[in-house]
């Protein structure tokens, strides 16, 4: 923790002197611009315009030029200027130069020899090449420019040009005033060292004071709840007192506190959570018997009818939770007869199945007697309905096959339609679905008949199949069931059903299933 105050503090103090030196090296740019552009017209003031065009022709240096001469030097020495120079450029180049006037001060810059009268010059101008934009805006547009450069082999420096121009107001020559920046950077220099210095003595009494109070505040008073905690857990929730001298009124106080309470607390917690513990595995031993009993009463051999080869069929339910809702059931009326079924429970857990088992039980001792599909769904929905306290309901898709002539005859409770291949193509057989068992008695349940021949196939499901979503909260739907059904033409009935709840793992992914998924694959040979 100490590390990050540090790291704070030093982070506070850069970010000030960073500021500060930033405010401060605009500030002395400004002022040192200022000043260069003061010194330029005092220089200029000195200078005579009309003059300029006759020292240029002529390169004699008369009286008058002398003592202009003499008084620019006087201001470069005065203003420790590195240079005042008057200059006529000889093309719109800007390459090729004529020096007028050129004072050097070699306490600034010793190298420095100032040009002659009447000198040329066709390398860069003060040797850069981008000043002969700052000579365009002088000579050729006669404008006051001012540049702060940093160069790399002499040092920054502020170059202010004006223009010279006759009282007509035509501009004859171009001068500049280079001022040096060593003062300033002197300047910045001494102010980065004292702020370092001060950042570093600010930040080690802070430190200092910090470790003081974390010492006093929080790691002695941590000390002692940290014990307490120790001994509370090594010694079954029992204390020695040491919490009490922790006299803090600020979090750590109420914290000590807080862990007194917790060691009376977290003792009757265990009590409580021995019992619960006990009463949820007999709970869980429970369900995991019902589910075992759920499983004994649904067909799960295959072949169903080993004895058979005019049909293929196989059925399966995996419940959402340890006991599910939903129902499915194939039996033999007769030797002629096949009876099919699929349900689906409203509701999940163990209450569905309740009603699970209570409607398979009377559909399958309904089914033994020779009902047709739709008595056997009128007279189970009126036992259903009565003493219905919970209005629980249940759809219901139920047919029964006679197996030497292929007819289908069945009966829907609200059901999903069932996908038939007939003729060379899946479809969903779809019909008229009539109320769902359990919610009004006296319901009249509508009987339709198809007739299947060799190679058809009937598949019957729970809306589990088609309403498993994926992460992204889609549907598997009942366009991908139809799509799934199309590639297990070649599979029997087993593979059929696995083959389809593969491609509804592999649509799921890592989402949880929410419903029981059940179907039933029948083939017609």
């Amino acid at each position: 923790m100490p590390a990050y105050v540090i790291l704070f503090c030093a982070l506070v103090a850069c970010a000030i002197g960073f500021i500060g030196y930033t405010e401060f090296k605009n500030l002395s740019d400004t002022e040192y611009t200022k000043f260069s552009n003061q010194f330029a017209y005092t220089a200029l003031s000195y200078i005579n315009p009309d003059k300029i065009s006759e020292y240029a022709q002529t390169h004699h240096a008369d009286e008058e030029w002398k003592a202009t001469n003499e008084k620019l030097r006087y201001i470069t020495d005065v203003g420790y200027l590195e240079s005042i120079s008057v200059i006529i450029p000889e093309n719109e180049e800007y390459n090729s130069y004529i020096y007028i006037f050129e004072t050097a001060n070699t306490s600034v810059n010793f190298t420095a020899t100032p040009h002659p009268l009447g000198s040329r010059e066709t390398k860069s101008l003060f040797g850069k090449e981008s000043i002969h934009d700052n000579l365009m805006l002088v000579y050729d547009l006669g404008i006051n420019h001012s540049e702060y450069i940093d160069d790399d082999e002499s040092g920054p420096y502020v170059l202010s040009g004006v223009p010279v121009k006759k009282s007509n107001g035509e501009v004859v020559a171009a001068l500049f005033v280079k001022k040096t920046m060593t003062e300033p950077i002197f300047l910045r220099q001494r102010y980065l060292r004292a702020t370092f210095i001060t950042s570093i003595v600010i930040t080690l009494v802070i430190v200092v004071i910090y470790i003081f109070m974390i010492i006093f505040n929080i790691l002695r008073p941590l000390h002692f709840i940290t014990f307490e905690t120790s001994h509370f857990a090594e010694h079954g929730g029992a204390l020695t007192g040491a919490l009490k001298k922790v006299r803090n009124k600020d979090e750590f106080g109420i914290l000590a506190r807080s862990v007194e309470k917790m060691s009376i607390d977290m003792t009757n917690y265990i009590n409580e959570l021995t019992t619960m513990t006990a009463e949820n595995q007999r709970i869980s031993t429970e369900l995991n018997v019902a589910t075992e009993i759920q499983a004994n009463m649904l067909p799960t051999d295959y072949p169903a009818y080993p004895d058979r080869n005019d049909f293929d069929l196989f059925a399966s339910m995996e419940p959402a939770k340890e006991v599910g809702g939903d129902l499915y059931d194939y039996f033999m009326i007769d030797d002629d007869h096949l009876l099919l079924s699929v349900g689906d429970v409203s509701g999940k857990g163990v209450p569905a199945a309740l009603f699970m088992v209570i409607t398979k039980t009377l559909l399958t001792s309904h089914g033994v007697q020779h009902l047709s599909p739709s008595e056997i769904l009128r007279t189970t929905n009126n036992q259903l309905c009565e003493n219905n306290a919970s209005s629980m309901f249940v759809t219901c898709w139920l047919g029964i096959l006679t197996l030497s002539t292929g007819e289908l005859r069945f009966a829907n409770s609200a059901h999903p339609h069932a996908i038939l291949y007939a003729d060379g193509q899946f479809k969903y057989l779809e019909t008229k679905a009539n109320l769902m068992l359990g919610a009004i008695e006296n319901t009249s349940y509508d009987e339709h008949t198809i007739t299947l021949r060799h190679g058809d196939r009937l598949l019957i499901y729970t809306d589990g199949v088609t309403e498993a979503t994926n992460t992204e909260n889609e549907l598997f739907s009942e366009a991908r069931l139809l799509e799934s059904a199309k590639k297990t033409l070649a599979l029997n009935a087993k593979d059929t059903v696995k083959s389809i709840r593969e491609d509804i793992d592999l649509f799921t992914g890592n989402a949880d299933q929410f419903d029981d998924i059940t179907m039933l694959d029948f083939i017609y040979k």
